[in-house]
């Protein structure tokens, strides 16, 4: 299961159309992750989560600055990258 999460374009696909509607949907990035979380997860994000959030999106944004130019792809990648990590999550996977 893990590994389909990580690299199904099915999932791929469905995290970038999370990211989008994320990135169209609020103004604040810690608001963007406290959304996510409410939908993913039907939780509130916790300062940790979010925090642990921020940081991937930005470490993910700086990886690819070498690569890619354009900053608003970078972080369009770096939001879906996270999304798919929301996916691939225990969380999200099974039901308790």
């Amino acid at each position: 299961q893990a590994l389909y999460l990580m690299n199904n374009p099915f999932v791929t696909a469905q995290a970038k159309a999370f990211a989008d509607s994320l990135l169209k949907g609020g103004p604040g990035d810690e608001d963007r992750v406290r959304a996510a979380y409410s939908r993913a997860f039907a939780r509130p994000a916790t300062a940790e989560d979010v925090s642990l959030a921020l940081g991937f999106v930005r470490r993910f944004d700086a990886a690819l600055a070498g690569r890619e130019q354009d900053a608003a792809a970078r972080r369009a990648k770096a939001w879906a990258a996270w999304c798919q990590v929301l996916f691939a999550s225990s969380e999200f996977v099974y039901v308790n």
